[in-house]
């Protein structure tokens, strides 16, 4: 992986899109048509709370804490794309994360 030097702001996160997602094959149904990306949190805004010896950020309502190395579905209606070092990354919204896996 290349070297990120993005540092998303409070609410936003860095999203490395998995391509590997079928709805189908992992047995998920989606309703209204939307079927949301699959991807892994690679990059959060610095860390405004400690979990023990983690630190993590919340989402903006505070209900959902996910951390680097989650692997979340999230809309992909709104998104901001960027190309680092040949890869694709998703700068995405704490409010478009749908589920967090695992």
């Amino acid at each position: 992986m290349a070297k990120i030097n993005i540092q998303p702001f409070p609410g936003k996160m860095l999203v490395k899109p998995l391509d590997e997602y079928s709805p189908i094959a992992n047995h998920i149904m989606f309703r209204g048509g939307k079927i949301p990306a699959k991807g892994k949190i690679v990059r959060l805004p610095k860390p405004i709370i400690s979990v023990g010896q983690e630190k993590v950020s919340p989402s903006l309502d505070a209900q959902v804490q996910v951390k680097e190395g989650d692997i979340v579905f999230y809309e992909n209606n709104w998104i901001w794309e960027f190309e680092i070092g040949g890869e694709i990354y998703h700068l995405i919204s704490a409010y478009d994360i749908v589920a967090k896996i695992g």
